[in-house]
């Protein structure tokens, strides 16, 4: 993946235009470290946040230390303190905002039967975002 948007010649012909881009880069770069998100993230926040949250999600699966004890989900670990059934729920969330993400690159990007039933598992992260932590 290239910084650039264009090919190496249009730059020979328009070097103005690479200059703007590595300013926006800067710029984007300066803001999502100065305020933890950048103008260009508003732009596409869903396409951000589905971005940011899945990765979150499986790093979270990976290096949690216990699991909720409330909700419908029997989540409680049994004999040797693994939390198989929270892992896999956290790892089930992180595979929706992939296929979130799948689904904004596919050619049937605006079809709404494409993305109810994904939004749906999406849903989960809602219904128990108290309990996100590690």
């Amino acid at each position: 993946m290239s910084i650039f948007a264009y090919r190496p010649r249009y730059y020979l012909w328009h070097p103005w235009e690479a200059v703007c881009e590595v300013y926006g880069h800067c710029l984007t770069f300066w803001q999502r470290g100065r305020r933890g998100w950048a103008d260009s993230d508003t732009w596409n926040m869903d396409r951000h946040l589905a971005e940011i949250i899945g990765p979150m999600l499986r790093h979270l699966a990976e290096t949690s230390h216990g699991s909720p004890a409330e909700g419908g989900l029997n989540m409680q670990s049994i004999g040797d303190g693994e939390n198989d059934d929270w892992k896999a729920y956290l790892c089930e969330l992180a595979r929706a905002y992939d296929d979130y993400l799948k689904a904004l690159d596919g050619k049937d990007c605006y079809v709404l039967e494409t993305y109810e039933p994904i939004v749906e598992r999406m849903r989960g992260l809602f219904d128990r975002y108290p309990s996100l932590w590690s």
